[in-house]
């Protein structure tokens, strides 16, 4: 996850209330906050990385607009910051000390039950970055554990995708939608 405040006029971070760009003074006076973040998202046949950014950021951390605020202006100390999670292993990678409060915050925040959550996406290819289909497809064999069983699957080439929506899941329709399945 990258949060960050730029330079309204000249794309440089934006930091405790300046532009800090170094080579000429830029008489610019307004930042902007951006929040760009990458989910993966996987079914157990294909991986794929979704991209979110700014409002979709805050929508799946599930932070109201006080808190997502209050994220705004402690990342405005510093300019941007950078958090890497990966799942409920501890092993969170960030380019701050442990001991940073920020950092502990959004460990704690991407480790709650309340983003590690089911959800709906809505998302489009990412046109930057096509999957190259046909001939050259190559397949992964991965090992997936579950409880006290292993599986051994073949993985499609990972997709990368842009986040249109998020939707939280509604649980009656999936149990309507299991209900309905054909045997």
């Amino acid at each position: 996850m990258k949060l960050q405040w730029v330079c309204s006029r000249c794309r440089s971070i934006y930091k405790q209330g300046r532009c800090t760009r170094s080579s000429e003074p830029c008489p610019s006076a307004v930042g902007v906050f951006h929040a760009n973040t990458k989910i993966i998202v996987e079914d157990g046949t294909a991986e794929a990385w979704v991209h979110c950014k700014d409002k979709q950021v805050a929508d799946l951390l599930q932070l109201s607009s006080t808190e997502w605020e209050g994220l705004q202006q402690h990342v405005s100390q510093r300019g941007n910051v950078l958090f890497q999670y990966q799942g409920r292993s501890g092993h969170e990678l960030h380019e701050e000390n442990t001991g940073d409060l920020l950092m502990q915050y959004l460990g704690t925040v991407c480790a709650s039950t309340m983003v590690c959550r089911p959800i709906q996406l809505a998302f489009k290819v990412d046109s930057r970055a096509k999957p190259k289909l046909g001939h050259t497809e190559t397949f992964q064999m991965r090992m997936l554990r579950s409880g006290d069983h292993q599986y051994c699957t073949k993985m499609a080439p990972g997709l990368s995708l842009t986040c249109l929506h998020i939707k939280e899941v509604d649980y009656r329709m999936l149990c309507h939608l299991g209900n309905d399945r054909l045997i």
